[in-house]
């Protein structure tokens, strides 16, 4: 009873400020540049899942307030690039397969076709980054080790891009092989508004399918790899909702996260057919020496633990270890006095229990060779600070997080590694969300 009064009292004011904020889907057309160093790429998505081409888009940049998040509808509308004299080769395969697609359909048919065209031609695009990624690491050396780096939603580019440049220098100074280092920074389009509310809705449908298209990248790495004889360590720090884009690639969340499901939009369609794929070139990746560290990750436990009623669900890519911090006092993750499964499930940053219930010692996780390990990250001061800056100076001197992510398993420190008590012992209801 306590939980809906809550729920009404807020919900006029949760409609009132996403009513009065500006939505903006982030475009990336002045961003595309060369990447700051040697050892750093850089992938740019859109909200349906569209990677951007390799060559600037900046003479047919438009504002964001005219931009819906869709780089196909860009260049299928007025604005198109495909009028350039001069096209580059990525750009002019885009156009080509748009302008080929159905030239003799109309209506719905034509943009069907077209979408299907756009799509394949997108997944030459996506293995061609997932080849260059690793040809690049193995020049850095042999065993090289490849680090994604993944914001999280109402983040701009511009906002991103200093998170990012932190977090590299940390990784490099505290890594055991730093000259043998690839960074690849993932910025995608989890939509900005000033007070972040309206766009959270957003972000919960692009972030997932953002995470499903990235599959086709690091399949055609890791086929890369094993052609060059060549293993690699992948590691993936992710911030807030960038948790349930690596939901997405590394598993089946479609039960917790519904908006997967809706098979009628042709982008979401490829995930409904291919969800938890063990073939084909949107099959769940499987890696040699995978860890994965979260950082105040804004989705639900079940994101990666799966449903006692599926299988084929939660994280799927085995033999991986999944690290993640909690924060009880972190008020973006619980929503204040709201709960955080309210409006979109957040509850795993910030439920021990939640940890104890689900991730900690789960038998179909340990099946898989996964081990999840969560860190106490409650603080003494900041205590509502939730950006990724914030977190990543707390890892500076807190917790093993940090080396126990970059090193192998079987090195791990585990400093400031929850201790779930003992079934007997637990003294409060199982937070069930």
């Amino acid at each position: 009873m306590l939980a809906n009064w809550r729920l009404a009292l807020v919900a006029p004011l949760l409609f009132a400020l996403s009513a009065c904020s500006t939505t903006h889907r982030i475009s990336y057309f002045d961003a595309i540049a060369a990447a700051p160093a040697d050892n750093v790429m850089r992938v740019y998505v859109d909200g349906f899942g569209s990677i951007y081409p390799r060559e600037p888009l900046a003479a047919n940049a438009i504002a964001d307030y005219d931009w819906d998040g869709s780089l196909f509808q860009h260049f299928t509308d007025g604005n198109s690039p495909c009028d350039a004299a001069l096209l580059a080769s990525e750009v002019r395969d885009l156009c080509e397969a748009v302008n080929r697609a159905a030239p003799e359909l109309n209506g719905d048919a034509a943009e069907y076709a077209e979408l299907s065209a756009w799509y394949d031609s997108q997944l030459s695009i996506w293995r061609e980054r997932g080849e260059r990624i690793a040809k690049r690491a193995v020049a850095n050396g042999s065993e090289p080790t490849i680090v994604f780096l993944l914001h999280g939603f109402n983040t701009r580019f511009s906002e991103a891009v200093p998170d990012f440049a932190k977090a590299r220098r940390m990784i490099t100074e505290r890594s055991p092989t730093s000259a043998n280092l690839l960074f690849v920074e993932v910025f995608w389009d989890g939509c900005s508004v000033p007070l972040g509310v309206r766009c959270w809705g957003q972000a919960q449908a692009s972030g997932p399918l953002v995470g499903f298209y990235l599959r086709p990248m690091f399949n055609a790495m890791n086929d890369e790899l094993d052609r060059q004889g060549t293993r690699a360590k992948v590691r993936m720090l992710s911030h807030s909702s960038g948790a349930f884009v690596i939901g997405s690639t590394v598993g089946n969340p479609a039960r917790v996260l519904p908006l997967l499901e809706d098979d009628r939009d042709f982008a979401y369609q490829r995930f409904a057919d291919n969800a938890s794929a063990k073939d084909g070139v949107y099959r769940v990746p499987t890696f040699d020496d995978l860890a994965i560290g979260m950082l105040a990750p804004a989705t639900t436990v079940k994101t990666f633990s799966g449903s006692a009623e599926g299988s084929n669900e939660g994280m799927l890519s085995g033999n991986a270890r999944l690290l993640y911090g909690i924060n009880p006092d972190d008020e973006v993750i619980t929503k204040g006095f709201v709960g955080c499964d309210r409006f979109g499930v957040t509850c795993m940053a910030s439920s021990y229990e939640n940890y104890c219930e689900y991730l900690a010692d789960n038998p179909r996780l340990n099946a898989r060779g996964i081990e999840a390990i969560a860190y106490d990250f409650k603080r003494e001061s900041k205590r509502e600070k939730h950006e990724f800056i914030a977190y990543l100076e707390q890892i500076e001197t807190q917790t093993s997080f940090l080396a126990d992510l970059l090193g192998p398993a079987g090195q791990m420190q585990q400093d400031g590694v929850y201790t779930c008590p003992p079934p007997e012992a637990a003294a409060e209801q199982i937070n069930t969300n």
